[in-house]
C-alpha cells in the first residue's frame, strides 16, 4: 500500500492527484499538528474531495480524481487528531481511521448503498457506545495505551468496526514523541483484532407480533461481535445453512483467534474468515460471572430478521439453537391471564405448582401476593421448523411438543426453586391453567432416574409430565400422569434397554386416559436408521402388542428398550405416541409410533409403522419421512395411502424407508379414484418386483407429486446395492 501525504496548500489552488483505482492508496493527514480537522467526501463517481474544517493552520484542499481502473481511488483514509468529518456518497465501502479527536467528536457517515464501510478503531483496546440523543448517530469512544480519545466518533451506516484486545505490557513514548506510531507498529503485527458488525436493524425486533419488549442490546447498542463460529443448520429452506454466530457483549469477554477479516480494495467489500460450528466451545464459560443477574449478554444468530439465542452443545460439539427455551417475550404481563379460577400470583399458584411437581414449600415463608408470581417472560419449546414459521409469517402449532411457558419461582425447603409452567396461547394472548401446567422441558424438578451408581430399579414419574431416565437394562420406567419422556441412556457401546410401562392420566370421569404426547428418546443415535424394531410378547399381553427397540449393537431380549403393550387396542392409555432421536430439535428427529390397525394422531407427518401379521393390513398414510418395518415371521399386507400428499394445492415429496419385507408380502398403492386402476396395478407390480429381489426389502420409496402436471412419480431405490430399481410417472386424475 502506497502512503500519500499531500501536505498543506497556499489557500489558492487545490492539490490534485489523479489515481488509477487499480492502485492501492493510503491517504493520510496525520501530519496535521494544529487545531484543524478535515472534511472528506467520497463521491459517487469515485473521486474524493478533502478540505479543512477551519482552524489556525494552513489550508487543506485536496482533490483525488479517479483516473481509470475499478474500485476506489483512495483505499484507506487516515484523519487528524482533531474533529474530522467523513461522508461516503458512493456505493463502494470505504475504510477510515479517524485518528481520534482532542475536541469534538469525529463524524463518519457511511453509505446507505454499501454494506462494507469500516471504521478502523484498532488503536483503542476497548470501546464504549452511547446513543446520540436526537439523531441516528451512535457515539463510539475508546482509549489506547498512549492517549485518551484514541477513538472518539459519531457513526451512522458504518457497517464494521475493528477493535483489538489490550495485550501490550511495554512502555510507549508520549504521543507527541512518536508514541502513536510506535503503538501502530505493534498493532499491525500479531494482535487479536475483533470485528463488530452493525446489527442495529435487530434492535427492538420481537419474536412474536407486538408481544412484550423487543430485543435490546446493552453493550454496543447493536454493534455486536462477529465471531468465527456458526450454526451449521437451523430449520429448512433458504438461509438455513451456515448461519453466523454473533455476541451481544464486550468484544474482549472471550478470545476468538479465527476471526480474520479481509478488506478488498478493488470493490470495497469486507469478508470475514470462514466460520465453523465447532469453534468457541469455551466462550460461554469465559463470559460466565462477568455480568450481574439478568444482565448477561448472549450469543445469537439472525433468523427472519430477528435474534435467536444459541448455545454450544458440548455433546454434539457444535453451536445450536436451544429449541426448548426460546424466549419469545420479556415483560409480557399484560398478555397473560388466568383460567378456571387460577391465579398469576399468590398462595394458590404456589400450592398448585408445588403440588403438581412434588415440591415442598417452606412453611416459614409467606407465599401470598407477589411473593409467588409468574415471571411474565414467555418461552417456547418446539422444533426448529415450528420456530422458523413462528418467526416468519405466523404461528405454527403442528408439533408434538409445541408449548409456550413461563417461569414461577417457589420458596421451597432448602432454597428457592424455579419451575416452568405451561401457557395456552390464542391469538397472541396467553392463559395459565392449573389443570394443564406441564411443559416438556427438562429441568431438575421433573427428572427421575440416572443415579450416580446406576442399579436396576423401578423408576416412577408423578402426576406431572416428567423425564424418566433409564440407565440399566433391567430398569422398569413407569410413566404416570402427564406427557412423559422415557430417556434411554447408553453405556458407550449400546443402549441400556429397560422397560417403559405407560399408565396415562386419571380420567376426569374415572379410569385411565391417554396422555397423548408421551415419547421415548434415544439421544445416542442420530437417525431412526440406527435403530431396530420388532413386535412381540413380553409378559401376559396379546402377542405382537409390545414394541422392542434396539440399536445396531443391541442383543435381542437383553438391551432392547421394551414399550410394553404399546399396541393394546382396548387400553389405549398404554401407548407411547412418539419416538425422538438426539434432542428432537427438528422435525426429522421426531416420529409418531403408529399403533395397531394403523391408528395415528393425524397431525404429524413422520411416522413409524411396525407391522404384525395377525392384523388384516397396515395402512400407511404417506407423507413426510416414514419408516415401515415388516414382520419376518408373518405375511404382511401394506396399503400405501397417497391422499396425504395429493390432497393439497402444492407440490409434495414423501419418502418411505422400507425393510423386513420379502416375496410373500404385498404392497398396494391406494389413491382412490385419483389414480387409474391400471396405474395402481402397475405401481403394485413394480413394488413387488423390487421387494422380490431380496435384500430383506431394504429400500427407499419416494413419492413426488407435481400439481402443475397433475402427475405423481414413484421411485424405488434398493438400499443394498444402491441401484434404482424403477422410477415411474403416472397421471393423477383427481
Amino acid at each position: 500500500m502506497l502512503e500519500v501525504k499531500s501536505g498543506f496548500t497556499d489557500s489558492g489552488a487545490a492539490d490534485v492527484m489523479y489515481i488509477n483505482a487499480d492502485s492501492n492508496i493510503y491517504l493520510s493527514f496525520d501530519f496535521v499538528n494544529t487545531d484543524q480537522g478535515i472534511s472528506a467526501t467520497f463521491q459517487t463517481n469515485g473521486d474524493v474531495n478533502v478540505d479543512d474544517l477551519g482552524g489556525s493552520g494552513s489550508a487543506i484542499d485536496v482533490d483525488v480524481i479517479k483516473g481509470g481502473g475499478t474500485g476506489l481511488a483512495v483505499d484507506y483514509l487516515e484523519g487528524t487528531e482533531n474533529k474530522d468529518v467523513v461522508v461516503n456518497k458512493g456505493t463502494i465501502g470505504v475504510t477510515v481511521n479517524l485518528g481520534g479527536s482532542e475536541g469534538d467528536f469525529d463524524v463518519f457517515t457511511g453509505s446507505a448503498g454499501s454494506d462494507h464501510d469500516v471504521l478502523d478503531a484498532r488503536e483503542a483496546y476497548d470501546l464504549t457506545f452511547t446513543k446520540d440523543v436526537g439523531s441516528d448517530y451512535i457515539k463510539v469512544a475508546g482509549d489506547s495505551e498512549v492517549r485518551t480519545s484514541a477513538v472518539k466518533a459519531e457513526v451512522k451506516d458504518v457497517d464494521y468496526i475493528m477493535v483489538r484486545d489490550q495485550q501490550f505490557t511495554g512502555t510507549f513514548p508520549h504521543k507527541d514523541q512518536g508514541g502513536v506510531d510506535a503503538l501502530w507498529s505493534q498493532i499491525t503485527g500479531n494482535v487479536d483484532v475483533d470485528i463488530l458488525k452493525d446489527m442495529t436493524h435487530l434492535n427492538g425486533t420481537k419474536l412474536m407480533g407486538n408481544l412484550g419488549d423487543g430485543a435490546t442490546d446493552a453493550y454496543g447498542l447493536g454493534y455486536d461481535v462477529m465471531t468465527s463460529a456458526e450454526v451449521y443448520k437451523f430449520g429448512t429452506g433458504t438461509g438455513s445453512d451456515n448461519i453466523r454466530v454473533y455476541y451481544e457483549g464486550d468484544h474482549d469477554d472471550f478470545v476468538d483467534t479465527d476471526d480474520n477479516i479481509t478488506v478488498s480494495r478493488e470493490n470495497g467489500t469486507v469478508t470475514m474468515s470462514s466460520s465453523s460450528s465447532t469453534r468457541g466451545s469455551g466462550w460461554e464459560d469465559a463470559i460466565a460471572g462477568q455480568y450481574g443477574p439478568g444482565q448477561a449478554p448472549g450469543f445469537y444468530i439472525e433468523v427472519s430478521s430477528k435474534k435467536l439465542a444459541v448455545t454450544f452443545d458440548k455433546t454434539k460439539n457444535e453451536w445450536k439453537v436451544d429449541t426448548t427455551s426460546i424466549q419469545v417475550a420479556e415483560n409480557a404481563d399484560t398478555a397473560i391471564s388466568a383460567a378456571h379460577g387460577s391465579a398469576t400470583s399468590g398462595t394458590a399458584l404456589a400450592n398448585a405448582v408445588a403440588g403438581r411437581f412434588g415440591i415442598q414449600l417452606d412453611p416459614n415463608k409467606d407465599h401470598s401476593g407477589n411473593n409467588t408470581k409468574i415471571s411474565n417472560d414467555i418461552y417456547l419449546n418446539a422444533t426448529e421448523e415450528a420456530i422458523t414459521e413462528l418467526l416468519g409469517p405466523g404461528l405454527q402449532s403442528k408439533s408434538y411438543n409445541f408449548d409456550f411457558y413461563t417461569k414461577v419461582t417457589l420458596q421451597a425447603v432448602g432454597g428457592d426453586v424455579t419451575v416452568n409452567v405451561k401457557l395456552a396461547e390464542s391469538s397472541g394472548s396467553f392463559t395459565l391453567d392449573f389443570t394443564d401446567i406441564d411443559v416438556g422441558v427438562e429441568s431438575f424438578h421433573n427428572v427421575v432416574g440416572f443415579d450416580a451408581n446406576p442399579a436396576a430399579g423401578i423408576i416412577s414419574s408423578s402426576a406431572a409430565g416428567e423425564f424418566v431416565k433409564v440407565d440399566n437394562s433391567a430398569d422398569i420406567a413407569l410413566g404416570n400422569g402427564g406427557n412423559d419422556t422415557y430417556v434411554i441412556g447408553d453405556d458407550g457401546s449400546s443402549i441400556y434397554g429397560g422397560v417403559a410401562l405407560e399408565y396415562g392420566n386419571i380420567d376426569t370421569s374415572g379410569g385411565l386416559a391417554n396422555s397423548e404426547a408421551d415419547a421415548v428418546n434415544f439421544n445416542s443415535v442420530t437417525s431412526v436408521d440406527d435403530l431396530t424394531f420388532r413386535r412381540g410378547k413380553y409378559r401376559n399381553e396379546e402377542e405382537g402388542s409390545t414394541l422392542f427397540i434396539g440399536d445396531s449393537n443391541s442383543v435381542q431380549g437383553v438391551n432392547e428398550t421394551i414399550l410394553f403393550d404399546n399396541y393394546n387396542e382396548y387400553l389405549d392409555f398404554r401407548r407411547v405416541e412418539y419416538l425422538t432421536v438426539e434432542d428432537g430439535a427438528n422435525n426429522n428427529e421426531v416420529y409418531e409410533i403408529v399403533t395397531r390397525d394403523s391408528k395415528n394422531l393425524g397431525d404429524w407427518d413422520n411416522e413409524i409403522y411396525v407391522t404384525y401379521g395377525d392384523t388384516t393390513s397396515t395402512t400407511v398414510k404417506v407423507g413426510g419421512n416414514d419408516y415401515v418395518i415388516g414382520s419376518s415371521s408373518h405375511t404382511d399386507l401394506i396399503n400405501l395411502d397417497l391422499s396425504g400428499i395429493t390432497g393439497g394445492t402444492s407440490d409434495e415429496v414423501a419418502t418411505i424407508d422400507l425393510s423386513g419385507l420379502n416375496s410373500s408380502d404385498t404392497v398396494n398403492v391406494v389413491a382412490g379414484s385419483d389414480l387409474s386402476s391400471g396405474d395402481a396395478t402397475s405401481a403394485k407390480a413394480l413394488l413387488k418386483a423390487g421387494i422380490d429381489t431380496g435384500h430383506d426389502g431394504k429400500a427407499t420409496i419416494t413419492y413426488d407429486y407435481d400439481t402443475n402436471g397433475s402427475k405423481i412419480t414413484i421411485a424405488y431405490d434398493n438400499l443394498v446395492d444402491n441401484t434404482k430399481d424403477f422410477s415411474e410417472t403416472y397421471d393423477f386424475i383427481g
